[in-house]
């Protein structure tokens, strides 16, 4: 992978001869770009391990080490009870449940931890490093405390949802205090620092009433009560926060320990087609242990764009010499979605919105006007290039992954940057853009789009990092409630057959993300030169045509579009005149249009 050639052979797409299935919508094209290899426009290395498995699967050598389907299934039923005991002990000890996505933000804050950066600890590929939990229970501690005794929105356009959220919030906040005055009554009197506290704890809960309070000031005293609740906790609960995320390191670390009780050969993975769906399930030829049989999922659907998909990559990668037959495939394949859905988890659109993708469209604009050909986060159920950065190199490999993000030393190349929206894993993606880009020394040219959630309240590590590097050329924030992503769960059958949000449908393709989504044009020098012409004009052109496409995800309205330099925001979300740097009195959005690019 550290080798640089040519633009190499543009080689086809998908078969197009294939008959389609029946009820199979009508792709003019598929909506991926498979035409090309990463290699022949990137210069990078993964880990010398990885390194060594990418070259014995091109080459189809031996000793390519390849994923026990019982292992990954013993390993799903570990996680899937894993979650449920952390469910119950929080709401045993803290009487609330965890937001849903709680534990997959712990998940994604050990994947985003480089391979290299921690000796001596031994983790699995998908609970790597869970001892660091003990020391650093941030990640999971700081989404206890907002939970308690409630959560609540960071912002209630909806004033139906505020208010019932209002009504909820007053009953619990109540029980929630009559718990702390129970438990730190006796501690109150000889202590005049926990007394004070109980006492502005109690005075902001009950002044928090939405049976009197006029609508116009009930999200503002929704917000107080809440962050007085908050700041209690994070004193007073602090401790049995942190023993929960204790005694969860120690959970994890169990499986290590565990072996399965069956074996590869007691499965048979069995391969169905039926309309737009296939279906990809793992049959226990003799029966299934009684641990398994009632608790976990063996059987997936993928849309029928997807599995020819995947079947795709699957042969550019793995088909060529390591397995020029497909019989690994049906296994591979089971494994890889078995893996995906137990990080998802089981609650209804948990962990999928950790997989949302931006429109094929914008790829598509990013490859014409700035020579974008690899992301740096996406799997093979949602990547658009047939090569790119993944969570699970030991099953994605097989599949065109290239590694991980954090491990992937970038030497040349321009990329989409879309990481998951956890803190921890943003902020660590804008400190090794930052590292790559200083390490370059403006030899190559390096260049980064980055999109990440316009989180300003206060202003996310990440915003402050990238606003104020030097590499950071523009940026622009697409606003709330205007523009489009796909879904994470875009590879399921459901959302093949609506539009989503594009035809007011609550289930499809495309969803109407609530939040502003800010892109970053993040390079060196020698990239400004190469990918962006050397001009400002160019590239604020397709941040243009970029913003557009975020709004207009299907290209509808080919001819209008709005001027990228009207929705810059810095600092706590301010909006700023690119021109001068200097935040606008008028801080309402209103746009001109103007006439759009053709990529």
């Amino acid at each position: 992978m550290n080798s640089k050639g040519g633009r190499g052979n543009q080689r086809g797409g998908f078969d197009r001869r294939r008959s389609k299935p029946k009820n199979t919508p009508e792709v003019e094209e598929q909506p991926y770009d498979f035409s090309f290899l990463v290699t022949d426009y990137i210069t990078a290395q993964t880990t010398p391990m990885l390194e060594n498995v990418r070259r014995k699967i091109e080459e189809g050598a031996e000793g390519v080490p390849i994923p026990s389907l019982a292992s990954e299934i013993l390993l799903a039923s570990f996680v899937k009870d894993m979650r449920t005991w952390f469910k119950e002990e929080v709401r045993k000890e803290l009487f609330t449940y965890p937001q849903k996505e709680t534990l997959n933000r712990w998940l994604f804050d050990m994947l985003a931890t480089p391979s290299e950066s921690i000796a001596g600890e031994v983790g699995n590929n998908l609970l790597k490093y869970p001892m660091r939990l003990k020391d650093d229970p941030d990640v999971i501690a700081r989404e206890l405390f907002l939970s308690i005794p409630m959560r609540i929105k960071p912002s209630y356009p909806d004033t139906q949802r505020l208010k019932s959220d209002a009504i909820e919030y007053r009953k619990v906040s109540m029980q929630f205090l009559t718990r702390m005055k129970t438990r730190f009554e006796k501690q109150a009197e000889t202590d005049e620092q926990t007394r004070k506290d109980l006492e502005q704890l109690e005075g902001d809960l009950l002044a928090f009433d939405p049976a009197i309070l006029h609508i116009h000031v009930l999200e503002a005293r929704l917000k107080t009560a809440s962050e007085s609740a908050t700041t209690f906790v994070s004193k007073y609960l602090k401790s049995d926060v942190h023993g929960i995320c204790n005694r969860l390191a120690d959970l994890a670390m169990e499986y290590s320990t565990k072996k399965p009780a069956f074996t590869d050969d007691d499965f048979e993975v069995v391969l169905t087609a039926e309309g737009i769906e296939h279906t990809v399930e793992a049959k226990y030829v003799v029966k299934l242990p009684d641990n398994l049989s009632h608790s976990l999922d063996l059987k997936f659907k993928l849309s029928s764009i997807h599995f020819y998909k995947l079947r795709e990559l699957y042969k550019r990668t793995s088909g060529k010499r390591f397995d020029p037959e497909m019989k690994m495939f049906s296994k591979l394949l089971f494994i890889l979605l078995r893996r995906y859905h137990t990080f998802f988890g089981t609650e209804r659109f948990e962990g999928t919105s950790f997989h949302a993708a931006a429109p094929e469209n914008i790829f598509r604009r990013l490859k014409s006007f700035l020579e974008v050909s690899q992301e740096c986060f996406a799997s093979p159920l949602n990547c658009f290039f047939s090569q790119f950065c993944s969570a699970f190199p030991e099953i994605d490999v097989f599949f065109g992954s290239l590694g991980s993000f954090f491990d992937y030393d970038i030497a040349e190349g321009s990329f989409e940057c879309g990481p998951p929206y956890t803190l921890e894993c943003m902020d660590r993606t804008a400190k090794h853009i930052i590292r790559t880009l200083d390490k370059s020394e403006n030899r190559r040219p390096i260049m980064f789009v980055v999109f990440v959630p316009e989180w300003r309240v206060p202003p996310a590590q990440y915003h402050l990092d990238l606003e104020e590097s030097a590499y950071t050329r523009f940026h622009f924030c697409a606003p709330g409630g205007k523009h489009y992503y796909v879904s994470g769960e875009q590879h399921e059958p459901k959302c093949i057959a609506s539009k989503g949000a594009l035809t007011n449908e609550k289930v499809g393709r495309y969803y109407l993300v609530p939040h502003g989504t800010h892109v970053y044009f993040v390079c060196n020098d020698a990239g400004f030169k190469r990918y962006a012409k050397g001009s400002e004009d160019y590239l604020e052109k397709a941040a243009d045509d970029i913003l557009r496409v975020l709004m207009d995800p299907l290209d509808r309205n080919d001819n209008n579009m709005h001027y990228a330099r009207d929705y810059v925001t810095i600092g706590n979300g301010e909006l700023i005149d690119w021109s001068t740097k200097e935040v606008k009195t008028d801080q309402v959005q209103e746009p001109k249009l103007k006439m759009g690019l053709k990529g």
